[in-house]
Formats: structure tokens, sequence, C-alpha cells
């Protein structure tokens, strides 16, 4: 089987209301149309990896 790459630049949830509290912890943000749409930047992930 060959290797499959995916580049993405962030990472987008549909979060529930008791699960924002969660994301946000993790430095997921909620976007400005939506509540219950939340991301994180792919390079912000990797910083908290160290």
């Amino acid at each position: 089987m060959t290797p499959t790459l995916i580049i993405a630049r962030n990472v987008k949830v549909m979060a529930s209301q008791q699960a924002k509290a969660f994301y946000k912890q993790y430095g997921f943000q909620t976007f400005q149309d939506a509540e219950n749409k939340m991301f994180i930047i792919v390079a912000d992930v990797h910083r908290s990896f160290g």
C-alpha cells in the first residue's frame, strides 16, 4: 500500500455546547458565523507538542 500524505492548515470541528470548553482548553477558536464551529491552526498543534 502506498502511503498517503495529507496537508492541512487547520483542524475544524463541530462542537456541542458541552464540548466547547474541552476544545477551548486546547486552543481551538470559534468561527464568527457559527458558535458550534471551531478551529485550530495546525502550526499551533505542532508547537504544543514541543
